[in-house]
């Protein structure tokens, strides 16, 4: 039972050595700002690349990444302009980038941001799946078919008296709620997250930044508010 005691401590005190194998350290702070070494947060199981892929052309600048409920993911191969999606096993499935569009002319992305799946029931709670994506300098979402990569329509910068005629819309994150509605972060938009219908109406703003004045514009505009302005 002794020499049990002794192997069991020693498995305890080699443990830490053992399990360090990642190439950094994680650490926290204690209440009093003191960095303290913690456990690994994150440890890496393996690397995916262009050659873990088999792509003919490597990715170039992927700027986001994502995954359904089935394992297959979805990145954005932002400087080459393509959505590539590879299955649970890393197998490439499909690219998107050259599409036809809804006007029958050829259309391609253009440094899409960002993509997202859009998981739902329809009418006939048959189960469907969209890939909303991001194609930032087009100043659009385009939407295709999850599954097979055909498109299904795009959303244009949305129609409302809160947008100037010479505003931009620069797409590069979006979400889809299980209403449908649509939500939109513009890096040309400083009024907040842009809310659409799913057909691209425009609903209202979220979450905009608020405007602190401060002691001394607050009693300018106390004394002259034509100053303020």
């Amino acid at each position: 039972i002794r020499f049990i005691a002794i192997l069991f401590a020693l498995i305890m005190l080699l443990t830490p050595a053992i399990s360090a194998t990642v190439p950094y350290s994680t650490y926290t702070y204690s209440i009093d700002g003191e960095v303290l070494n913690s456990p690994d947060a994150f440890v890496p199981q393996g690397i995916i690349n262009s050659y873990t892929l088999k792509l003919d052309v490597g990715l170039k600048n992927p700027s986001d990444i994502e995954a359904d409920g089935d394992g297959n993911l979805y990145i954005t191969d932002k400087k080459n302009n393509r959505i590539v999606v590879v299955d649970k096993y890393y197998d490439a499935k499909f690219i998107i980038g050259d599409f036809i569009n809804q006007h029958g002319v050829d259309d391609r992305l253009n440094e899409p941001q960002s993509a997202f799946i859009h998981e739902y029931l329809d009418d006939n709670s048959k189960p469907q799946k969209e890939l909303f994506v991001c194609d930032t300098f087009n100043s659009r979402l385009v939407v295709f078919n999850a599954n097979t990569g055909a498109f299904i329509r795009e959303i244009k910068k949305p129609e409302s008296d809160l947008f100037g005629e010479e505003s931009r819309y620069s797409p590069v994150s979006c979400v889809v709620d299980k209403y449908g509605r649509i939500y939109v972060a513009s890096n040309a938009t400083t009024e907040g997250i842009i809310v659409m219908t799913n057909q691209g109406e425009f609903i209202n703003f979220i979450g905009a930044p608020k405007v602190v004045l401060s002691a001394l514009d607050m009693l300018i505009q106390m004394i002259s508010p034509t100053m303020a302005e």
